[in-house]
């Protein structure tokens, strides 16, 4: 009973955020334009003070590099998988890309970390989560452009200068690496934490604005989403569900499962692998897939399926890994 309690303390707030903001906008109180302007300023400065602040306050600079090369390994087989299958797979051409992504693209900055870092999970898990999603961030946006183009002659082609320089100036990944910073400098100055000691009131803003950010982009998410008619398609969305839900989250947690003593794996290693690989499909493709020739439509039908159920899966993985005493 405990594990099952602990399994919906984690995930039922994420969920009851969402439907917070349906619920407004199901009563106008939220639209387009004001989702959209949320959303760029959580984008902008709420998650990545979130991800600064939440490794600020870590107390050793410690990442495990099992982690990080298991899942970057299992991203790019993933992203191998699905290809092939979509490439076999008959559907609208713009639709390809986006059933490509839903295999190995997650909303991991805005779901996964809020989940993750409210499993009240060691602060070298914390930092092996903090530290993925910044990767990840890269990895997503770099495979989510190529499985973008490998289905569309027409959309404006990306110089690769330029997507590296925006991976690298996306407000998240520099978050990620001023907290390291930080981090690695503090030992050299006697372990003071400048900004907490002798800054308290920005500190504290920046604590305000770190509890803000997580639940205001959950409500915001809530409040894009569009349930429109679905009939013409069930099929290619059941295959997009199956794909990030179900099959791309637990062959991953399988195989850490399986291998977890070859790997080194233990309750510091889960978390992120609950963080990066369990969450919906991100919110972001829709916007991208408008500006590459995608269906956006069919985009947007796809965030809301896999928000709806991966929030099953989420929960039902994170009872099994607490029940093996791994989170």
């Amino acid at each position: 009973m405990n594990d099952l309690l602990f399994a919906v303390n984690a995930v039922l707030p994420m969920l009851l955020l969402i439907t917070i903001g349906y619920i407004l906008k199901k009563f106008k109180l939220f639209n387009e334009t004001l989702t959209k302007g949320i959303n760029q300023i959580n984008f902008l400065i709420g998650l990545p003070v979130l991800l600064f602040y939440s490794l600020y306050n870590l107390d050793s600079f410690k990442i495990d590099v099992n982690i990080i090369v298991y899942l970057t390994i299992m991203i790019f087989i993933l992203f191998f998988l699905g290809w092939i299958i979509v490439h076999f797979y008959r559907t609208k051409k713009n639709r390809k890309g986006l059933l490509f992504q839903s295999m190995f693209r997650s909303n991991a900055t805005t779901i996964g970390i809020q989940v993750a870092l409210s499993l009240g999970i060691t602060a070298r898990a914390s930092a092996n989560v903090i530290a993925l999603t910044g990767l990840a961030i890269g990895m997503f946006n770099v495979l989510g452009v190529i499985a973008f183009q490998l289905y569309d002659d027409d959309s404006v082609k990306i110089n690769p200068i330029n997507l590296i320089i925006k991976i690298f100036t996306n407000p998240t990944v520099i978050a990620v690496i001023l907290g390291f910073i930080v981090l690695g400098i503090r030992p050299m100055i006697g372990n003071v934490l400048v900004i907490k000691d002798y800054l308290s009131p920005l500190y504290k803003v920046l604590g305000q604005i770190a509890g803000l950010a997580a639940p205001l982009a959950l409500i915001t998410m809530g409040g894009s989403f569009s349930f429109s008619s679905i009939k013409n398609q069930i099929k290619d969305i059941s295959l997009g569900v199956f794909f990030r839900s179900f099959f791309a989250p637990f062959l991953v947690l399988g195989v850490a499962l399986l291998f977890k003593s070859s790997l080194g794996f233990d309750e510091n290693h889960f978390p992120a692998i609950i963080s990066i690989m369990f969450p919906s499909l991100t919110v972001a493709v829709v916007p991208m897939s408008e500006y590459m020739n995608g269906d956006s439509k069919f985009a947007g039908q796809l965030v809301v399926w896999t928000t709806i159920f991966s929030t099953i899966t989420m929960f039902s993985a994170i009872l099994l890994l607490k029940s093996l005493g791994l989170v």
